[in-house]
């Protein structure tokens, strides 16, 4: 193999990393959305809610259907 064809190789596979490390080096750019917060009725739902992190207990009694009361069991 030639001097010549080497050399020629070579570059082929440098460039071929270059090319690879600059679409590697850019991330595509995405678009992001903006969080709104849900209303309930005219007030944003966390308008009298409790507040972050704040104990709260549920009683379940028999006015609960008892898919309604798995349903809460689940969720606690």
């Amino acid at each position: 193999m030639s001097s010549n064809r080497k050399n020629r190789i070579a570059q082929f596979v440098l460039f071929n990393v270059w090319v690879i490390i600059i679409v590697l080096w850019y991330p595509p750019f995405v678009s992001s959305q903006e969080c709104v917060h849900p209303k309930y009725a005219h007030q944003p739902i966390h308008v009298n809610s409790w507040m972050p992190g704040t104990q709260v207990s549920v009683q379940i009694d028999q006015f609960f259907d008892d898919d309604q009361k798995a349903g809460l069991e689940a969720g606690n």
